[in-house]
């Protein structure tokens, strides 16, 4: 499991879409297999599939789910359920909070991690690197966010 911060309004950004050749990107597939697998035909009978192409995409952050809630905790936001938003007047209190954690040593380590082992599962923990380096992230999701006047979502 994971979580994702992204920030509102995604689905508006500038894109094109482009015609990919089924045959090109999976060589392996025949045309039956395409067939099944409902691929669209053009006149000339290749299967395609569209891409959208985001010419300036949003940026996001992908975290494990510990990851994200050792960051959350840092920050103060309240994230029990790994699942939140942020309305965009809200944003600049984080900002503030993403820079003072960036920039203190101290505070990084207090939010890392120490890995840990349970039978077959492994926690690889963090480091204040780590940390340091995904609040710079989320500071320029913030800023990004701010810049647009958009809200911030994470699930």
């Amino acid at each position: 499991m994971s979580v994702t911060v992204y920030v509102d309004g995604w689905h508006e950004q500038p894109h094109r879409d482009e015609k990919v050749y089924v045959c090109d990107r999976y060589p392996f597939l025949t045309p039956e297999e395409c067939d099944f697998h409902r691929y669209q035909k053009d006149a000339d009978g290749r299967h395609y599939e569209i891409d959208r192409i985001y010419e300036n995409p949003f940026p996001e952050m992908n975290m494990a789910n510990g990851n994200w809630k050792g960051l959350a905790v840092a920050l103060g936001i309240d994230n029990e359920e790994n699942v939140g938003a942020l309305a965009p007047q809200d944003i600049p209190t984080l900002i503030r909070k993403c820079i003072l954690l960036s920039n203190s040593t101290v505070r990084c380590m207090k939010a890392a991690r120490p890995g840990h082992q349970t039978k077959n599962i492994i926690d690889f923990g963090t480091t204040p690197a780590y940390v340091r380096e995904k609040a710079e992230l989320l500071l320029s999701i913030l800023t990004f966010a701010q810049s647009k006047n958009k809200g911030i979502y994470w699930a």
